[in-house]
């Protein structure tokens, strides 16, 4: 069982835990007290100041056909992925050499020229697939999944 729950998404066990959820009042309330008891601790205010400041100003987004992922395009050309529902950050995307960065390691904001860079950003119909296109004509396509650019 652990090799199965290793494999699978967090959208499908999200899935699963709605369908037992539905099905099993009993445990629809544990699965209730668990999330509560997880999300004490958790600072929102703290994770909104990071996601804003990361995403300031926000250019262009985009969602996948399911909306369960939001791809937003900042004036540092960079693209941030989000979980819609519950909203998380994902990841931020950067040309270099398909470097995967964090928040923390976002670039400090760029001049006016910096407006003029913001990649248009658009999901495959599956939602596998993200491309982005720059100023200067480059497209580039990223797995959404791992972050990491296709082509």
């Amino acid at each position: 069982m652990k090799n199965i729950l290793d494999k699978i998404s967090p959208n499908e066990a999200l899935e699963i835990l709605r369908l037992l959820a539905k099905t099993d009042k009993h445990i629809q309330k544990k699965i209730l007290d668990i999330a509560e008891k997880m999300i004490k601790g958790i600072d929102f205010e703290c994770i909104c100041d990071d996601v804003f400041w990361a995403l300031d100003p926000v250019m262009a987004t985009a969602f996948s056909a399911d909306d369960r992922t939001m791809a937003v395009s900042t004036d540092s050309s960079e693209v941030a992925l989000f979980d819609v529902a519950p909203l998380r950050f994902r990841s931020l995307l950067t040309r270099e050499e398909g470097k995967r960065l964090s928040w923390k390691d976002a670039k400090t904001r760029p001049g006016v020229t910096g407006l003029f860079r913001s990649p248009p950003v658009a999901f495959s119909p599956n939602g596998e697939l993200l491309v982005t296109a720059g100023a200067a004509g480059e497209v580039v396509g990223w797995e959404v999944d791992s972050s990491s650019v296709r082509f």
